[in-house]
């Protein structure tokens, strides 16, 4: 009979445990607060009764309900609908990024995000990154590279996956740095990309030869003076569709074509020579030309 009691008041308990949780959860999301209209600032103070489908329903004090849009609401209120699990921030802000870059690149379609990496933590092999030149570092949002003089080669982070027309997106800054290579790679070794040089006030854009010796050097496709300063913040687009690579840097376009941009890239890098550089807000995007 004591074992028989005991175990009941166990049943008992945890019965009333999860009573408990599950009042706890539904008072936790049934909080009146102040929401706002993204568009006119206008407020109101109400709970959340429903949500689905991009919409949400929500009941005022007077117990009236009030359909919205999510995407018609702040930044506060869409972040909050996040924590709730009602609403994909991060799907939302993606989508932001790519009809920002749509409106900017006419002529070419962009497609899925394949790529985002906002460096809030250290790159690793558990996201396609891999590091094994140089000194590398992440602080404030910002990948840090430089050469190790140990090594006696360029620092080099690269981010590994399959892919062939592309956008990338990354904004870079020179801290002493003698150069900076965006850089795709293919499955027979390195590409081609967009190369930044302040000291000689020079950008290219290379075409790599495939074999890795010294004896073989990069083929500049495209080259011009372009003023770069240190310590300060450059975006960079690189666009590689079909046989061609476009690059929009600090307010001018860059273009070249070759037949070894066309082939299917494995991986894409940050290169930096001599000391320090810093990237930060890196995408990549599938991306198509337009057609009539």
């Amino acid at each position: 009979t004591y074992r028989f009691v005991i175990h009941t008041n166990l049943k008992s308990f945890f019965v009333i445990l999860t009573l408990l949780c599950l009042l706890g959860t539904s008072l936790a999301t049934a909080e009146f607060r102040t929401w706002t209209e993204r568009a006119t600032g206008r407020t109101l103070t109400a709970e959340v009764s429903s949500a689905s489908d991009g919409k949400v329903r929500l009941k005022l004090r007077s117990g009236k309900a009030v359909d919205l849009e999510m995407v018609t609401l702040s930044d506060g209120d869409l972040v909050y609908l996040s924590k709730l699990g009602h609403f994909d921030l991060k799907a939302h802000r993606a989508e932001a990024k790519r009809k920002q870059l749509q409106q900017q690149l006419k002529g070419i379609v962009i497609g899925k995000l394949l790529h985002e990496n906002t460096f809030g933590e250290m790159i690793s092999r558990d996201t396609g990154w891999v590091h094994g030149n140089g000194l590398w570092s992440v602080a404030n949002g910002e990948l840090n590279g430089e050469e190790d003089p140990a090594q006696k080669h360029v620092a080099a982070a690269v981010w590994r996956a399959s892919f062939k027309d592309v956008v990338m997106v990354a904004e870079c800054k020179f801290l002493g740095a003698k150069s900076i290579l965006y850089r795709f790679d293919a499955a027979k070794g390195h590409l081609g990309g967009f190369v930044i040089e302040p000291g000689r006030n020079l950008v290219v854009i290379p075409r790599q030869n495939y074999t890795r010796t010294a004896a073989t050097p990069p083929t500049w496709l495209k080259s011009a003076r372009h003023e770069i300063e240190q310590e300060k913040w450059y975006r960079v687009i690189l666009q590689s569709i079909g046989d061609t690579w476009t690059i929009h840097f600090d307010g001018k376009v860059y273009q070249a074509t070759d037949p070894s941009c066309a082939v299917e890239k494995k991986s894409f890098g940050f290169i930096v020579a001599g000391q320090s550089a810093s990237f930060r807000n890196l995408s990549i995007w599938e991306a198509s030309r337009a057609t009539e």
